[in-house]
């Protein structure tokens, strides 16, 4: 429906191993719609990294030389949607910091999971999470 910026990006990112049509087939399973022009246009900003882990070494390889395509846009921010085990909130955290932030545009995470066990760990995590991102830049979303 127009709804997302010109020359808007998505990548999906995890362990699993996709050609970007079959992570373009997947998300397309729980969307509904009749227009097949609207929904290629959205499959159209879709791709896919197969990374075997989150650590550093991932992120910088995607920041390298998957992200700087869309780096010739005049904004180019940039949204972690970080559905991935909470051990790995942190890390994943930081390799993004060091190598996947915007060079001319915002960068913001996402957390999803459950936000740490008990009060005690989703305040550790808080805090953590907070030495390498603003609140500002930072959503949780725990269920």
């Amino acid at each position: 429906e127009g709804l997302l910026p010109k020359n808007t990006h998505i990548y999906g990112v995890a362990r699993a191993k996709y050609s970007d049509e079959e992570f373009r087939i997947f998300l397309s399973q729980n969307i509904k719609t009749d227009d097949t022009e609207a929904l290629q246009s959205f499959q159209s900003l879709c791709h896919y990294y197969s990374t075997p882990t989150y650590d550093g070494n991932s992120f910088e390889d995607l920041a390298k030389n998957i992200l700087p395509k869309s780096e010739h846009d005049l904004v180019a921010n940039r949204l972690y949607y970080l559905a991935i085990p909470p051990s790995l909130f942190t890390s994943a955290s930081t390799a993004i910091k060091k190598d996947g932030v915007s060079s001319n545009g915002w960068t913001r995470i996402i957390v999803e999971k459950p936000f740490g066990h008990d009060l005690q760990s989703s305040e550790e995590l808080s805090k953590e999470l907070g030495k390498i991102f603003t609140e500002t830049d930072m959503y949780r979303i725990d269920h």
